[in-house]
């Protein structure tokens, strides 16, 4: 039997319904709770701030080559993830 894969978002259908820590959710950027969107549950960002850091690709939350959210490589990449970078030279 395949065990299903847990979501990478906190969906606002199942989630911020209760009380409690998970009711209170809320973007890191703009505010946004999940009552209002769905909350990617890695950095916290809503769903119009994903797709707006996505179409961005300023090298701080997004990568400038292929607009994936990864802060951690961007940081130590200078603004690339490690996908985009070449095997052979590292940049």
């Amino acid at each position: 039997m395949v065990k299903k894969k847990p979501s990478k978002w906190f969906s606002p259908d199942k989630e911020g319904r209760s009380r409690g820590r998970l009711s209170k959710r809320f973007c890191q950027r703009c505010g946004t709770t999940i009552q209002h969107a769905p909350i990617l549950k890695s950095l916290n960002l809503c769903s119009f701030c994903v797709e707006e850091l996505r179409k961005a690709r300023d090298g701080v939350w997004s990568c400038k080559g292929c607009g994936a959210l990864v802060p951690d490589q961007l940081r130590a990449n200078n603004g690339y993830c490690s996908a985009c970078l070449c095997p052979a030279c590292g940049r």
